[in-house]
Order: C-alpha cells, then sequence, then structure tokens
C-alpha cells in the first residue's frame, strides 16, 4: 500500500519495526500496551501493524482475539483496494486464516462457508 505523500515515520512505528517478525509474544504485548498511540498513526503504519498484531495473534493460537481483528483488517483491504501486500495476496490470506480460526474455534459450518467461497475466487489455489 502507497500514500501518495510519505509521512515522517513515527517512534511507536520505528520501535515495532525493530521487533523480529518471529517475536509474536512480543508483537503482541507491544501491540497492546501501545494500542492508544497507534491508533493514531498514518493509514499505511496502521494498516502494517495492525496486520503484523493479527498475525501475532493467529500463530500464538488466540483464535478470538484474532476474529476479532481480522474483519476490520478485510475491510481496509477491501475499501484500500490492497490486493497485494509483501507477495502474497492478502485478502484471500486473510480470509483462510479467518477460516481456520473459526475451525479451531470449532465453528465448523462458519470455516466451512468461508472455505468455500475461497475455492470458488480461485478454483486452481
Amino acid at each position: 500500500m502507497r500514500l501518495p505523500h510519505k509521512a515522517p515515520r513515527s517512534s511507536v512505528y520505528l520501535n515495532f519495526k525493530e521487533i523480529c517478525s518471529s517475536e509474536h509474544q512480543t508483537i503482541v504485548r507491544f501491540y497492546e500496551e501501545y494500542e492508544a498511540d497507534i491508533q493514531l498513526l498514518t493509514v499505511e503504519e496502521y494498516f502494517e501493524m495492525s496486520l503484523a498484531y493479527a498475525s501475532a495473534l493467529f500463530e500464538v493460537g488466540a483464535y478470538s482475539s484474532f476474529l476479532a481483528s481480522c474483519d476490520d483488517l478485510i475491510e481496509s483491504v477491501i475499501f484500500f483496494n490492497i490486493v497485494n501486500y509483501n507477495g502474497e495476496n492478502i485478502y484471500h490470506k486473510l480470509l483462510f486464516r479467518k477460516a481456520v480460526a473459526l475451525y479451531h474455534l470449532m465453528e465448523y459450518p462458519a470455516s466451512e462457508k468461508i472455505l468455500r467461497q475461497l475455492m470458488r475466487m480461485n478454483p486452481e489455489d
């Protein structure tokens, strides 16, 4: 995602970027500690940090918390027309992870519905 004006990076964002992407618990703690400050960031920084937070929640198995943030991210992806993010179809990835989270929470019909929608969108995958 690119914005027309490149604003100076905030200190919260720069501190967040110092965390290794595989340190999921650290990402979750940092985001939750600085959530009020993160809400005030530029759209680009906010999206990137929220996506990393949601991914970290998914990776640590906090599926209910992941689902709470997933729909907002999906809405942002649609609103800002973000097709690829870091070389991945972020819309499909978020939907797939949502289905997996629902499955782990034993919400099988909802999980199956999303998986069927994904199969219709991209039958080759």
